[in-house]
């Protein structure tokens, strides 16, 4: 019980595969950052998916989102999403529910 409490434990093969794949994808778009942490000295760069048009849509603010991945600059970000869009696709599906039910 402790284990499924703490999310490391699931009912399914399945369910922890995807998980995995969630944790691989998204620890690649954390080191994509090069150790870059929100912070309210200088702007903070970020993508949000769009469920309107279906698009990423790239922001540099001062303001924090709990589970955010954020860069320095607009231009890690940009080089992020286009080398490892398959993982921003797996971290994106994953936390909006579509791919973890």
């Amino acid at each position: 019980n402790n284990r499924f409490n703490m999310g490391n434990y699931f009912k399914y093969h399945e369910e922890a595969e995807v998980y995995r794949e969630y944790l691989i994808a998204r620890q690649v778009l954390l080191e994509d950052t090069e150790g870059w942490k929100f912070t309210l000295k200088e702007k903070n760069y970020f993508a949000k998916y769009s469920v309107i048009d279906n698009r990423w849509h790239l922001n540099g603010d001062y303001h924090y989102t709990p589970g955010g991945i954020y860069f320095k600059d607009l231009e890690s970000l940009k080089k992020s999403l286009k080398e490892h869009e398959d993982q921003w696709e797996i971290v994106r599906k994953y936390e909006m529910r579509e791919i973890n039910d």
